[in-house]
């Protein structure tokens, strides 16, 4: 069995951040949004007009359930460490035939939240229990 099929095994969502490629069982949060303001016409008393503002709150992507093969826990904790920049994070979205079925990514983002599920002896693989990372906007290819 391959790296790849280990990962798909029981997960739908392959995510690669970097050279690292972690496979999680799910993700929320998978939106966009703009930020509004209404302002009255002045003279116009039945319509207002919607003007685009600046972003004031990054957006974020919640990833759960993970796990990631050919790698320690330690190598692991410095990509993607509390605080850690990542660039180019890429969401695959898998189907019943492990063809990808969509794809999403950011182009920057900081990792805000991190949580590690039970460490096991016997096992190989590293249990993310949840990673979330506040990005500059998803976008869908």
């Amino acid at each position: 069995m391959t790296e790849r099929e280990k990962l798909l095994a029981n997960n739908r969502f392959l995510v690669s951040v970097g050279p690292l490629l972690l496979s999680f069982s799910k993700v929320t949060n998978i939106s966009r949004e703009l930020e509004t303001e209404v302002i009255p016409d002045g003279g116009n008393n039945w319509s207002s007009s919607v003007y685009l503002k600046p972003r004031t709150a990054p957006e974020k992507i919640v990833l759960e359930r993970g796990i990631q093969t050919g790698i320690s826990e330690m190598g692991l904790q410095m990509m993607l460490g509390l605080g850690n920049r990542v660039n180019v994070v890429t969401i695959m979205v898998m189907g019943q035939d492990r063809s990808v079925a969509k794809t999403y990514y950011f182009e920057s983002g900081m990792v805000t939240k991190w949580e590690v599920g039970e460490l096991d002896a016997l096992g190989k693989d590293i249990l993310i229990k949840k990673l979330e990372i506040s990005h500059s906007g998803l976008y869908e290819v």
